[in-house]
C-alpha cells in the first residue's frame, strides 16, 4: 500500500530514499490500471499504449519554456473528453485539474 502524502518526507534528508521507491510504486499502479482499462476496449492501439504507460519525468530544475505553457493542457484544462468502452464519448470535469476530497463518514470504512 502506498504511503499517504501526509507522510511525505519533504525537507528531510530521508526525502531521496523515500521518494524514489514511492514514485516507482505509484508508477507501477498507474501502469497496471492502464493495462486493466485498455483491456476493456477492443482496440489494439490502446493495449499497446497501455504497455508503454509510465508517469512523465518532471525536471523541476529546468527553466520553463519561453514560448509555451509550463503545464501541459491535460493538467490545465478544466474539462476533458473521454471515450468509453462502448465507443461513446463525453466531456467530463478533468480529474487532473482539480479534486475535492469528500468528508469521511463511518460508512467509508469496512468493519468486519
Amino acid at each position: 500500500m502506498l504511503t499517504p502524502i501526509t507522510d511525505c518526507t519533504h525537507g528531510s534528508n530521508l526525502f531521496g530514499p523515500w521518494h524514489r521507491p514511492y514514485l516507482a510504486l505509484f508508477e507501477e499502479q498507474v501502469h497496471n490500471a492502464g493495462i486493466s482499462i485498455a483491456a476493456e476496449f477492443n482496440t489494439p492501439e490502446y493495449q499497446t499504449a497501455a504497455l508503454n504507460l509510465r508517469i512523465p519525468y518532471w525536471d523541476w530544475a529546468m527553466n520553463p519554456p519561453n514560448n509555451g505553457p509550463t503545464f501541459p493542457s491535460v493538467l490545465s484544462d478544466s474539462t476533458t473528453q473521454v471515450t468509453y468502452p462502448n465507443g461513446t464519448t463525453a466531456t467530463i470535469p478533468n480529474p487532473l485539474y482539480s479534486y475535492e476530497f469528500h468528508p469521511l463518514v463511518p460508512s467509508d470504512f469496512y468493519v468486519s
